[in-house]
């Protein structure tokens, strides 16, 4: 049986310790729940790092985490 799979458009921004600069980065995340939120708790437990000086963000720095469903859903397993 497959299972239905949610994909959301997700944007992660924070001010670089490191450098100074704002820090925005991209990614696009699937769920078997329809449920945003659930997608915004495991990307508060991602660790990220600048993407304009590459060094990672140490513990603690604030991270602004947009979710939104991207309007597209699969029920094939086999997609990554």
């Amino acid at each position: 049986m497959t299972e239905k799979r949610y994909w959301f458009n997700c944007t992660v921004i924070a001010a670089c310790p490191n450098c100074g600069k704002q820090s925005v980065e991209k990614l696009m995340m699937a769920s078997l729940s329809e449920n945003p939120d659930l997608i915004n708790e495991k990307t508060k437990l991602m660790q990220f790092a600048c993407q304009l000086c590459k060094k990672p963000f140490p513990d603690g720095v604030a991270l602004e985490i947009g979710v939104f469903p991207s309007g597209e859903h699969d029920s094939d397993s086999s997609v990554n």
